[in-house]
């Protein structure tokens, strides 16, 4: 039986043109905020577009269409 495969989105391809970029900076602690891979990926509006739909899929936010507004599903007002 044939292995199946997930699908990718592709809007994950924008990452095949990622420069060279460090992801922890040499000599320094692992910070995420300072990972020059994550710095440049997340000014990709396709890797935004990606992120926001995984979440628009998960139970993780939920969508008010009385007030036309996206909350997290554990905000308590």
């Amino acid at each position: 039986m044939a292995k199946a495969f997930k699908k990718r989105s592709k809007k994950l391809e924008v990452a095949k043109n990622l420069p060279p970029s460090y992801h922890k900076l040499p000599g320094q602690e692992y910070d995420v905020n300072k990972s020059e891979a994550v710095q440049w990926l997340i000014k990709q509006p396709p890797i935004l577009e990606f992120v926001w739909d995984q979440l628009k899929q998960s139970d993780e936010i939920t969508y008010n269409p009385e007030t036309k507004k996206w909350q997290g599903a554990n905000y308590d007002n």
